[in-house]
């Protein structure tokens, strides 16, 4: 072989490999901690690249009377994603996972979270009354304490997103 095809083929053996060290890695940035995910990609795809927070809608009264009931439905806008829970009163937990195991009695219990709401067809269904026994002329606004809602994506990845709305009450005349 002569030194001009030696250095011809170095020359493109080179310009592969350059070219093929600069395609942007796909890398998998889900990871499992005994057996289960690790909430890390909230906001991001499994590659790391940054998503779109899923929009939540609420079906609700926006202003209640003192003392009445209030009843709200909270659902996904996004049809491909899936609801697995929501709960009430979560704890911040660094580094929290989410049980994904089907057989496991913890099915898809969320870290730090101890009230699960009930969810039907998608749709997580809260009531409660509300009321002061103060009195108080006009109206008040209340901000309803966070719900953490379980997501799973059509790649079975779990994410979380918090979501909180106001009630305004007003008082009975």
């Amino acid at each position: 072989m002569s030194i001009l095809k030696i250095r011809t083929l170095l020359f493109w053996l080179t310009v592969v490999v350059i070219i093929s060290c600069n395609k942007p890695s796909e890398k998998n940035m889900v990871q499992y901690k005994d057996g289960k995910q690790v909430l890390n990609l909230n906001g991001l795809s499994r590659t790391g690249q940054r998503i779109e927070e899923l929009k939540i809608e609420k079906i609700s009264p926006d202003t209640i009377v003192n003392g009445d009931e209030f009843r709200a439905k909270l659902f996904l806008a996004d049809k491909n994603t899936t609801l697995v829970a929501a709960y009430f009163n979560c704890l911040k937990v660094e580094n929290p996972t989410v049980d994904t195991a089907t057989n496991t009695f913890n099915y898809k219990r969320l870290d730090g979270c101890s009230v699960e709401l009930p969810i039907e067809n998608d749709t997580v269904y809260i009531a409660f009354r509300i009321g002061t026994l103060e009195k108080f002329s006009g109206y008040k606004t209340y901000t309803l304490e966070p719900i953490t809602f379980l997501i799973k994506d059509k790649e079975n990845i779990f994410r979380t997103q918090n979501y909180t709305f106001n009630i305004i009450m007003v008082d009975k005349k």
